[in-house]
């Protein structure tokens, strides 16, 4: 909403971890900066993590009219998000959890977010995806709402209708009113174990419009397609 533009990357510049950060050990560590549109400096760059220890992240930005998350893999291996104003002064002090957040360990899944999806939606919300097996061992794909301050509105199964067997890589879109989609790659007893792409569609309070569907021009797909 201010037109700042924020950068973020990855440091593989492990001793910086040390020297410039004040960390006790070299290690990779999430970065970001904030610049006006003419390339003015807002904010010097800066650590995404509150904490001066490992941090890896990869398609980790998602934006809301009042200022952006950043989601990356802590030290320990796990989801963590921290938000930030539009002027990259932090708002939550310390790095969110996802799967404490939640109640549930699949939404900390997906390491530095290689195959996770993390987006805002211009407005006031964020939504994030894991993969990975529930507390009953059966695979899923958990999809995730985050109001403005870090809270949860709603989480829950993105494929409850369906037996997955191997979910994959998965992303996730949230549009201005809180209507989210979700897509991922899967195996599905339903079509005798050929992978394809699945998606589903929910509503501003996470009630699904509808159930889940095949991305593609052929459905079901087949060995051949």
């Amino acid at each position: 909403s201010t037109g700042n533009i924020v950068i973020a990357g990855e440091s593989r510049q492990t001793a910086d971890l040390v020297s410039v950060w004040g960390g006790a050990a070299p290690a990779n560590h999430a970065t970001i900066r904030i610049v006006k549109s003419d390339g003015t400096e807002v904010k010097p760059i800066q650590l995404a993590s509150a904490t001066a220890t490992k941090a890896e992240m990869w398609h980790g930005i998602g934006t809301i009219k009042t200022g952006f998350g950043v989601r990356f893999a802590g030290d320990d291996g796990r989801a963590k998000v921290r938000l930030f104003d539009n002027a990259g002064t932090p708002t939550v002090a310390t790095n969110i959890d996802l799967g404490t957040l939640v109640g549930n360990p699949v939404a900390a899944t997906g390491g530095r977010g290689d195959g996770v999806g993390f987006h805002g939606n211009g407005n006031d919300a964020y939504a994030v995806v894991g993969v990975g097996n529930d507390a009953d061992g059966k695979p899923t794909v958990l999809v995730t709402v985050l109001n403005a301050n870090g809270t949860v509105r709603w989480s829950k199964s993105v494929a409850d209708d369906i037996d997955l067997l191997s979910p994959g890589r998965a992303d996730v879109a949230i549009d201005a009113l809180g209507r989210v989609a979700v897509t991922y790659d899967t195996t599905s007893a339903s079509v005798n174990g050929v992978r394809g792409v699945l998606a589903r569609v929910f509503d501003a309070k996470g009630s699904p419009l509808g159930g889940t569907f095949y991305v593609s021009e052929r459905e079901p797909p087949d060995t051949q397609s």
